[in-house]
């Protein structure tokens, strides 16, 4: 039979515990965790946090031992990429080199591969873990690496192999061949435009050699002989004197301009021109020739 004084002591003692309990789970930090809450270590627990924490979060464990933390991974005709620690970060050195595979007794190639293998070899990493890649190129040509497994956030690029330096040297060496054809039209164009040109101002020339002044020069030995006959005047005399010397004048200028299209076209070209546009003489027995 319970009685009021059995129960009141049983009561006391109930709340004594009670406050002894909750006063050691104070004094001690004990924490429950909410039974649809995700455990911290978890994906779904990391989304609120910022950018750089979840690319780059800071590790709360060391990095994961196999045969201790984890089982090793077992790859057929393969190997497991070494690995060391440095400051709480695995450490990976991928190396592209050309190796020889033998993909059958006495059936040997030369390939290109990674670390002496055909095949990429294995990066073994576990949650929690923070791993660096270094990728050396020993090909001789350019590279770029992708992997098979799990994914996960990484800044960009982590292959740096130069792809953007290269496409940027690409972009500037089409443009550059690009300015170099049009410059080439250009110059073709105007070496052109100048041979026309020292090639009208050389028949001038050659013409005022072989036509005008002589005839000028006949024309005023005849008015002279007249004169002296005296079938003409001093003025016709003079006139024809006058022609003669404005054709003279004149071809003066046309072998001005024939040198200076000459010129022109020795700067267009680049450098002197040679054999008969050296002599102006030797080029007009060259064209009656």
């Amino acid at each position: 039979m319970i009685t009021r004084r059995k129960f009141l002591a049983s009561a006391g003692a109930l709340a004594g515990s009670a406050a002894v309990l909750q006063n050691l789970s104070s004094a001690e930090g004990v924490k429950t965790r909410e039974p649809n809450k995700p455990r911290e270590t978890s994906a779904a627990a990391n989304k609120n946090l910022p950018l750089i924490d979840r690319v780059d979060p800071k590790s709360t464990l060391p990095p994961g031992e196999p045969g201790k933390d984890y089982t090793p991974v077992i790859t057929p005709n393969n190997v497991s990429l070494p690995w060391k620690i440095v400051d709480g970060v695995k450490v990976f050195h991928l190396i592209a080199e050309p190796v020889e595979h033998e993909f059958a007794p006495g059936l040997k190639a030369h390939c290109w591969g990674y670390n002496g293998h055909v095949h990429g070899p294995t990066i073994e990493a576990v949650e929690g873990d923070r791993v660096r890649i270094y990728v050396t190129n020993r090909l001789p040509a350019g590279t770029s690496v992708h992997s098979i497994g799990p994914s996960v956030n990484v800044p960009i690029p982590i292959f740096n192999q130069g792809q953007p330096a290269v496409a940027r040297s690409s972009a500037k060496l089409r443009q550059s061949e690009q300015r170099y054809l049009a410059l080439a039209a250009d110059i073709r164009s105007d070496v052109r435009a100048a041979r026309d040109k020292m090639l009208l101002s050389r028949r001038q020339v050659e013409y005022f050699k072989s036509t005008a002044l002589p005839t000028r020069t006949r024309v005023t030995e005849e008015s002279q002989l007249e004169y002296n006959a005296m079938q003409i005047g001093p003025f016709q005399l003079l006139q024809a004197k006058q022609e003669e010397v404005k054709t003279g004048a004149d071809s003066v200028e046309a072998l001005r301009d024939y040198w200076v299209a000459r010129a022109e076209l020795e700067k267009a070209v680049g450098g002197s021109l040679s054999g008969k546009f050296i002599s102006l003489q030797k080029e007009g027995k060259e064209s009656g020739q």
